[in-house]
């Protein structure tokens, strides 16, 4: 998507849904591999100790 969006940037219509479908798709990896690794953090703080 950011590929389509700079190759159609000189267009007379800016590829606007090209550059927030990409910067959409950047946030959501983001926020993903940070919320994941809360639960992992939290799922390990719960964990019993079995020593």
């Amino acid at each position: 998507m950011v590929y389509d969006a700079i190759s159609k940037w000189s267009d007379a219509e800016k590829p606007w849904l090209s550059v927030v479908l990409a910067g959409l798709a950047f946030f959501t990896f983001f926020f993903r591999s940070r919320f994941a690794k809360k639960f992992e953090d939290r799922k390990n703080q719960n964990k019993p100790n079995n020593t």
